[in-house]
Formats: C-alpha cells, sequence, structure tokens
C-alpha cells in the first residue's frame, strides 16, 4: 500500500489535480484548451475527438458537460 507522501507525487495525481478549464483557448467552456494544455497536444485535437464521441450515441456531449460544470476555471 502506497503512502499519501507517495501518491501526491504521481504524476497521474498531479496533472488530474492541476487540470483547469482555459480562460484564453475556449469556444464554449473551455474544457478543450484546458486539457490540451494538461496533455500537450492541440486543441482542435481534444476537439476532434470530443465531437467524435458526439456521434457515437452522445457520450461526447455527455462528458464535456460534465467536465464544463466539474471542473475549476484558472
Amino acid at each position: 500500500m502506497q503512502s499519501d507522501q507517495a501518491r501526491s507525487s504521481d504524476p497521474v495525481v498531479s496533472a488530474v489535480n492541476s487540470f483547469r478549464r482555459s480562460r484564453n483557448d475556449r469556444w464554449f467552456g473551455g474544457v478543450c484548451g484546458g486539457i490540451a494544455r494538461s496533455t500537450g497536444m492541440d486543441a482542435w485535437v481534444w476537439r476532434l475527438i470530443f465531437a467524435a464521441l458526439f456521434i457515437c450515441a452522445g457520450a461526447g456531449l455527455l462528458l464535456y458537460i460534465l467536465l464544463w460544470l466539474f471542473v475549476p476555471s484558472e
């Protein structure tokens, strides 16, 4: 079992804790801009992923709205 100190230095945990919606790179809520900054990918790639997920039974729209509601802005 890992201690709290070891878990807090995990890069995945620190990336999730530092994830914020973008104020500069946004079309609607800044979710894709924030994910792009966290992952190092371009925001248009994330917009394309969410659009593809939207076409597949609307999952992209639901996920985007949830991220928009629960992820704080920078």
